[in-house]
């Protein structure tokens, strides 16, 4: 773990938010690349990533904030330090998506064009920020213990040491996450090249690929202050909910294939 990248005195750059910065940047690089091969608006896609950049932080800091909300009403100003870490990607994800379909419905743009350009830069940047921002940088989002070679420790000082000590071997989850973006990265690039045009698949596919792939991730999942819904952890149930959501939102763009693409 290194969570302070540089350190120059009294002024220190910490890795997780290093982290962050890189995996937004690349993204929208790269989602403005495929904007212009698209021939779509490159103003749309970047004002739009603007606004996707804002609105998923903020989603996942309200989501961390309602987690620990005992520990932020003791300690309010800690709220402002996201510099720290103290993201839920999910609160992220259902922040960006609500942010990018007003922004998008405000300039009446086609929504399902722009968010299947942004889809799977949102995918990479996932891969990026897990295992940079999480692994290497603030040990959060760990796994359960585990004899499985593949298992990784933490040092003191760091949440899986503190919730089961140094010295132990727990799954590497931040690792599984970042896998899983990478996956959904590759998929989707694969599906756009051979896709029939119907805007909007590529977003239903991210809803439906990374919920599956979350939900099973949940059960290595060694940190228990997300909270549960029934027997289920509380990202499950979100998957849960995703997923519906992915197939439903797929299923009803491939009805309207004999009407054309749909493009809002």
């Amino acid at each position: 773990m290194h969570p302070i990248l540089l350190n120059f005195g009294d002024i220190k750059i910490y890795t997780y938010g290093v982290a962050m910065a890189l995996s937004f940047t690349i993204a929208i690089y790269l989602a403005l690349k495929r904007t212009e091969k698209e021939k779509k608006n490159p103003i749309i896609t970047l004002d739009l990533s603007f606004w996707v950049l804002i609105s998923s932080i903020l989603g996942a800091r309200i989501l961390f904030i309602l987690t620990r909300w005992d520990e932020y009403l003791q300690y309010p100003m800690e709220i402002f330090k996201i510099w720290k870490g103290g993201l839920v990607y999910y609160g992220g994800l259902i922040g960006a998506v609500i942010g990018g379909w007003i922004y998008l419905r405000t300039k009446r743009a086609p929504g399902f064009v722009y968010l299947d350009i942004i889809a799977p830069y949102a995918a990479l940047g996932l891969a990026i920020h897990r295992a940079l921002g999480c692994f290497v940088g603030t040990g959060c989002c760990y796994g359960k213990p585990t004899e499985a070679p593949w298992g990784v420790t933490f040092p003191s000082g760091s949440p899986a040491a503190a919730a089961f000590g140094p010295n132990v071997s727990v799954h590497p989850t931040q690792l599984y996450e970042s896998l899983n973006g990478l996956v959904i990265f590759l998929f989707l690039k694969w599906f756009a090249r051979y896709k029939k045009i119907i805007h909007g698949e590529e977003t239903a596919l991210f809803f439906m690929i990374y919920s599956v792939n979350r939900f099973v991730i949940e059960f290595f999942r060694g940190d228990k202050i997300r909270g549960s819904v029934g027997f289920l952890s509380t990202s499950q149930f979100i998957s849960a909910l995703m997923f519906v959501t992915g197939v439903g939102l797929f299923w009803w763009l491939r009805t309207q294939k004999t009407k054309g693409p749909a493009a809002a």
